[in-house]
């Protein structure tokens, strides 16, 4: 079905209520500068060029049509005689528009600029015979509009309406948060996030290097360079390999999470970095062999605090930056197992913490007939010693908790055999 229309009005009325950014201007033949240009052209012309057939597209009372896929044609006498008027209002519609197409019987460079610089741009696409010139070109990637014109019908990217993996709208909106990956390298983007921003740095690598904390500190370093001061959190799940991170040395006010369950500040950290490693300096100054330093390790654990559960805030005998603390006076299997397994990593040697289920129905002086089965979570840690001078070599189970009686000095669970 084709709508005709020759009145001016009517093509302005409708050009304001359908929101029309696109039209043609074609010959009589249908034909824009010899090319098909709406679809329906096309179409029609294939359906009938082995025929007699001669379509007629314009006469003194038809001027304009919108054909069957709803495209707004006009003649060029009609659009010569209006343009004016018809440019006017579709610009209306472009200005109103975050999404918007320019034909090039729209296009001027003072137009494209003006969009963006007046308008409220998410996205813009240009005629195929569109030529943008450097200068507007700038002002859209400056701006981070997602634009593209066509050549040849083939997509030609102006700019782009990301930053950091974002869109521009969802980096500038009210979302209190940004989250950037570790491996951007468009650093100069960092500029155009708002002050009020939280930051997030996380890493896009299953496991975090120095590597990963080399790449934060540069996006850090940038931020700070640019006078961004919002506030920074990073994703930390490896603590090994930050603490010989040049970020873990620096005096960046930043905010470290993934370690321990709770966040920290990395001043918090770098303090309580320096506590452990004050613990174990006598280890790594003496001469000690492999198996030496663990049990050295593997002493000041299980005589650390004598066993105590806080009922009340259970994080107070198991969490790290707790039990470190001087006046806390609780401390259970997690937590032995956790400082273990932190001395040992500053010693050189493996462990890793993993949990068990035991039977505790008889710790109150019942035998175990006399009860039943009561089984209950239990940590502890698994140690790899590779060790000549003792002739040992291979994985053991490590339990400080059963060795903690600071009044006799127990080491029946310091080595144990998986059998065992």
């Amino acid at each position: 079905m084709i709508t005709y229309y020759n009145d001016i009005n009517d093509i302005l009325d409708y050009i304001t209520k359908n929101k029309i950014m696109r039209f043609y201007v074609l010959d009589n033949d249908g034909l824009d500068n010899g090319k098909n240009c709406s679809h329906f052209v096309e179409i029609f012309n294939e359906k009938t060029k082995n025929s007699e057939i001669k379509l007629n597209y314009f006469d003194l009372n038809h001027q304009v049509f919108i054909d069957s896929f709803g495209n707004l044609c006009m003649s060029r006498t009609f659009f010569n005689k209006y343009q004016v008027d018809i440019k006017k209002k579709v610009e209306d519609i472009l200005f109103a528009s975050k999404y918007l197409h320019v034909n090039k019987y729209m296009y001027s460079d003072e137009l494209a600029k003006l969009l963006v610089l007046n308008g409220d741009i998410s996205s813009i696409s240009f005629d195929n015979e569109v030529q943008i010139p450097d200068d507007v070109r700038k002002i859209y990637i400056d701006n981070h509009v997602n634009a593209y014109s066509f050549k040849d019908n083939e997509r030609i990217e102006i700019s782009s309406n990301e930053i950091l993996g974002h869109l521009y709208d969802s980096v500038i909106s009210d979302s209190k948060f940004i989250t950037i990956d570790d491996d951007i390298t468009d650093l100069d983007n960092l500029s155009y996030i708002p002050p009020h921003k939280e930051i997030r740095i996380k890493t896009v690598s299953k496991e975090l290097l120095t590597e990963n904390y080399d790449n934060m500190y540069n996006i850090i370093s940038k931020l700070r360079q640019n006078g961004q001061n919002n506030k920074i959190t990073i994703e930390v799940h490896n603590r090994k390999n930050f603490l010989h991170s040049k970020l873990h040395d620096s005096s960046f006010d930043i905010i470290v999470d993934g370690i321990d369950f709770e966040p920290y500040t990395l001043r918090e950290l770098q303090e309580e970095d320096k506590m452990i490693d004050d613990m174990v300096r006598d280890i790594n100054n003496n001469d000690l062999s492999p198996f030496e330093k663990y049990l050295a390790c593997y002493n000041k654990v299980k005589n650390y605090k004598p066993y105590k559960e806080n009922n009340e805030k259970k994080e107070e005998a198991r969490r790290l930056r707790n039990i470190l603390r001087e006046n806390n006076e609780y401390m259970v299997c997690v937590g032995y197992s956790v400082l273990l397994n932190e001395l040992l990593s500053r010693v050189g040697i493996n462990s890793y913490k993993y949990s068990v289920s035991v039977d505790t129905s008889y710790d109150d002086g019942f035998s175990l007939e006399e009860k039943p089965i009561e089984l209950s979570g239990h940590a502890r840690i698994i140690t790899y010693i590779d060790d000549p001078k003792y002739n040992i070599k291979g994985f053991y189970v490590s339990d400080p908790t059963w060795d903690n009686n600071l009044e006799e000095d127990y080491y029946n669970h310091a080595i144990m055999s998986f059998d065992k």
